[in-house]
């Protein structure tokens, strides 16, 4: 299964790891794109890790979460 999992990186946008006990042995698969497609957009992961790292108020973050 090692070179299944080095290929995650660079399945495409419709590609999954298919893994469990439905499944005989693990398989990279195709699943179809919907039609209509949803209207929607992946997010940018690599925009966004490449972006410096701002600093964050925790204790305010914090408090917000825990007044819910």
């Amino acid at each position: 299964m090692g070179g299944m999992v080095d290929r995650m990186p660079t399945l495409r946008s419709g590609e999954s790891l298919l893994i469990g006990d439905a499944t005989t042995i693990p398989a990279i698969v195709r699943i179809d794109m919907c039609h209509p497609a949803p209207a929607s957009s992946d997010t940018p992961y690599w925009e966004y890790w490449q972006d410096p790292w701002h600093d964050l108020d925790m204790s305010k973050i914090h408090e917000t979460w825990s007044n819910r």
